[in-house]
């Protein structure tokens, strides 16, 4: 599960890409699609893993014990206090996935370009310093987003006294 973080992402990318060449249509969005989700599985399952394993069982065990079929214990008991962990591990994988480059630069074609690839070719082209501008946004997205993050799930209401 944790192999995508570990392993580096241009051999990611080049193996992603022989591998999804031989499975589907090669270069494509739904390959692209595929890649990014690859690699943000293991911080969303870090982050729901490490959630789930800090809640007491007591509460589960209530809920089976009171009647409630398995079913019914995770959709009322389980899901909502994981949710914490989800929406950051959701949160971490759409951080990461915007910023990658090797793994849109090996699996985006002429239809489906990512924002990393084009700044890069347009730096590569161009010298111009709106390419400065766009990272400063990118940047400002990441700490907006980390911002409501702690608003909503902060430090502060996950402690229990």
């Amino acid at each position: 599960m944790l192999a995508p973080i570990s392993i580096p992402a241009i051999l990611l990318g080049f193996s992603l890409l022989y591998l999804l060449s031989a499975m589907i249509s090669g270069i494509s969005f739904l390959s692209l699609l595929i890649t990014h989700t690859v690699v943000a599985i293991p911080y969303v399952s870090r982050t729901v893993l490490a959630v789930y394993r800090a809640l007491p069982p007591d509460h589960e065990e209530v809920a089976a014990l009171l009647g409630a079929s398995p079913l019914r214990v995770f959709f009322t008991i389980t899901l909502p206090l994981v949710r914490p962990g989800i929406f950051a591990g959701a949160l971490f994988s759409v951080l990461v996935s915007f910023d990658n480059l090797p793994l849109s630069l090996f699996l985006s074609g002429p239809s489906t370009t990512t924002l990393p690839v084009v700044m890069l070719s347009y730096m590569q082209n161009q010298f111009d310093p709106s390419i400065a501008a766009i990272a400063t946004i990118q940047m400002l997205i990441a700490v907006v987003a980390l911002a409501v993050v702690n608003a909503i799930y902060g430090i502060e209401k996950i402690m229990v006294p």
